[in-house]
């Protein structure tokens, strides 16, 4: 007889040796075989929250990058955003159970921003480099122009007793 099966091997991409067994039984007699199996690093997908000019965000000057594999959200993972504009910002942060980092107290203005995943990285001084490469995972990015809008000050109110 013939048997299939597809497994999704999370473990340090290489070749590994597959045994299968069968004990036998029904009339079929006990068997043993085994065959090399290649394990592939895990191609991702990031996304960015913005849409074009300006940014989304439940808080003001935050930018929420989410990453994937073809198995959903990749938690615990860094990502490294490079914002270029009137301030050249890099920040890294690692991404929550629901596969997202988000990097918070952006300056408001216009930005080319780039997240980085599983890559080697040169920052924008264009000397220094960061490896984030991870052997598991394929390395992604994604890119967008956005701006960030200054937030007005809350006003401070003052309430005091009358006598």
């Amino acid at each position: 007889g013939k048997a299939t099966a597809t497994l999704n091997v999370l473990t340090v991409p290489g070749t590994y040796e597959l045994k299968v067994s069968f004990p036998g039984g029904f009339g079929f007699a006990p068997a043993v075989n085994s065959t090399p199996i290649q394990v592939n690093p895990s191609p991702t997908r990031l996304e960015l929250n913005s849409s074009g000019v300006s940014v989304g965000s439940e808080t003001p000057g935050t930018l929420t990058a989410a990453l994937f594999d073809a198995n959903g959200p990749l938690i615990e993972r860094s990502v490294l955003c490079v914002l270029t504009g009137p301030t050249n910002l890099v920040r890294s942060a690692i991404t929550d159970l629901t596969g997202r980092a988000r990097l918070v107290s952006l300056p408001p203005g216009n930005y080319r921003v780039v997240v980085h995943f599983g890559q080697l990285v040169t920052l924008p001084d264009g000397v220094t480099t960061v490896d984030l490469r991870d052997p598991r995972y394929l390395g992604s990015e994604v890119t967008a122009d956005i701006r960030i809008e200054p937030v007005e000050p809350a006003k401070l109110v003052v309430l005091s007793a009358m006598p």
